[in-house]
């Protein structure tokens, strides 16, 4: 087997998939608790 040049991965754009893949979840989550009450004081 021949080594292949292995495409290099821009800094820039790593950080941003790493922003996308690690807060996005985090962001959704957030905003589908606060959507059920989540955050609201109970008996309010």
């Amino acid at each position: 087997m021949k080594k292949e040049a292995q495409e290099q991965v821009s800094p820039i754009r790593a950080k941003l998939v790493l922003a996308i893949f690690g807060l996005g979840p985090l962001i959704i989550m957030a905003v589908f608790l606060t959507s059920n009450g989540f955050f609201q004081p109970p008996g309010s």
